[in-house]
């Protein structure tokens, strides 16, 4: 499960845009014809309503669904590649919202390449013709006031480390997470005008952006610890962790879900993401 970063800009009630992996990806791949990182077919979404594969990679709503319900949608917005399928019709949906993730991205271009999915550089472009439409259809004033109201939730990274991890001549490991750091702060900056440490030296830089980072790591280590605190064994599906080899079952994003919106420092700082909806 990748680290969950909010990123709230000034005032009020938030459009959410989501960007990131199959941690948050509600369909994207699913129009992408030649992708080999899809889970729109059974038993992904067995317990999504009318067990229908959305292609989440889950066995019902994933975490940036929950995080969504928190802020009072019904569910993520939908995928940016099917809102373009609405063709004059795409327009009034973007103003609820947009989901850019894709499974299989990762913060660096190459990984995920061989899959076909839509790394993060992309989905910030696709992020940057959704910020035209706005400005063709409001005007470039109003555009800005949404904007600066927005949530912006982002869950990528896994796939960039295990891809390291896959390679036999790899670089030192300092090295690979800089680029990884480096990657991040140019996507991020990139991203608000067209770490904990990283995100504070951004923040700095960026008047008005608020945000928290969730860590996913401490979460499911103590789910592994004390499960007893969460759940038991047995063969019912909210009763587990993980969905398969990778991705968590609903229960879990939900667990997830409800720590990133109300959990202590330990799990999300500077603040949760009650706190900086509050805030703002």
């Amino acid at each position: 499960m990748a680290n969950f970063v909010s990123l709230l800009a000034d005032d009020a009630t938030p459009v959410i845009f989501v960007l990131g992996d199959s941690t948050a990806d509600v369909g994207t791949n699913n129009f992408l014809h030649h992708s080999k990182a899809r889970a729109n077919f059974p038993h992904n979404g067995v317990d999504f309503p009318k067990s229908q594969a959305t292609g989440r990679f889950s066995n019902g709503f994933n975490t940036a669904d929950l995080l969504a319900k928190r802020f009072g949608l019904k569910r993520s917005p939908p995928p940016f590649l099917f809102l373009r399928t609405l063709k004059c019709h795409c327009k009034k949906h973007l103003f609820k919202g947009v989901n850019f993730a894709s499974g299989g991205s990762g913060l660096l271009d190459i990984t995920g390449s061989k899959q076909t999915v839509v790394p993060l550089s992309e989905q910030i472009t696709q992020f940057a013709s959704v910020r035209d439409d706005f400005t063709a259809t409001i005007g470039p004033a109003a555009t800005e006031a949404i904007l600066s109201k927005s949530l912006f939730f982002i869950s990528i990274g896994s796939n960039d480390i295990f891809g390291y991890f896959r390679t036999k001549h790899r670089m030192p490991e300092d090295k690979f997470l800089s680029l990884l750091i480096s990657a991040y702060s140019k996507h991020i900056t990139a991203f608000h005008s067209s770490l904990d440490t990283l995100l504070l030296n951004i923040s700095s830089q960026l008047p008005g952006m608020k945000y928290s980072l969730g860590n996913a790591f401490r979460m499911t280590l103590d789910i592994i610890a004390n499960p007893g605190l969460f759940t038991s064994l047995c063969p019912d599906r909210r009763k587990y962790l993980f969905w398969d080899m990778f991705h968590p079952t609903q229960k879990a994003s939900d667990l997830a879900a409800q720590t990133l919106f109300n959990g202590s420092q330990y799990y999300v700082s500077p603040i949760n993401f009650a706190q900086l909806a509050k805030d703002n």
